[in-house]
């Protein structure tokens, strides 16, 4: 019986190794060029995702999050939302509430946007976490008023990156990293 669990520890064991190795590869993938910089294999899959409707683009935030193993996913989008546009439970049942913006990649959130965010993500959708997902960039007075009220931003080559298979948990744990 202690042979069969010391060869259940060392398989658990070479499996937590093996999600380590993956963690770090995908690590040095999403971070190994310098924020801002171009990925061009990231960026030949956001073409489709460029011309989508602000709608579409919800829809497909929120069916990344089912993918990822998000549960009671809904959208909420559009006018009276204030702020939020996909509201989900993480596996590990915390509240993700996501503002996207499909805009241009040249274009960039104003701060006002990351105001309003700010002051609706906690106080009136109980976000644990809150997320601002973007296909634009966002300027530096935005990502420090962001950082400074914590809300998680993903900017259009995290989102890529999303949108390529990298799990929403592991781009979370590194955004706060």
């Amino acid at each position: 019986m202690q042979n069969a669990m010391i060869a259940t520890c060392s398989e658990l064991r070479r499996d937590v190794n093996r999600l380590r190795e993956d963690v770090d590869a995908m690590k040095a993938t999403l971070y190994e060029a310098a924020p801002g910089t171009p990925r061009p294999e990231l960026a030949s899959l956001m073409p489709a995702v460029d011309v989508m409707s602000w709608k579409q683009f919800e829809q497909h935030v929120a069916e990344l999050c089912r993918r990822d193993g998000c549960t009671d996913v809904v959208v909420i989008g559009g006018k009276g939302d204030l702020g939020a546009d996909v509201i989900a439970l993480l596996p590990d049942g915390r509240r993700l509430v996501i503002q996207c913006k499909r805009q241009a990649a040249h274009r960039a959130v104003t701060t006002a946007d990351m105001q309003q965010f700010i002051g609706a993500a906690r106080p009136e959708h109980r976000a644990d976490i809150a997320l601002y997902t973007v296909t634009c960039r966002f300027p530096k007075s935005a990502l420090a008023l962001a950082a400074r009220h914590g809300i998680t931003v993903m900017p259009r080559e995290l989102f890529a990156a999303w949108n390529a298979g990298a799990r929403l948990d592991t781009l979370l744990l590194n955004s706060a990293a």
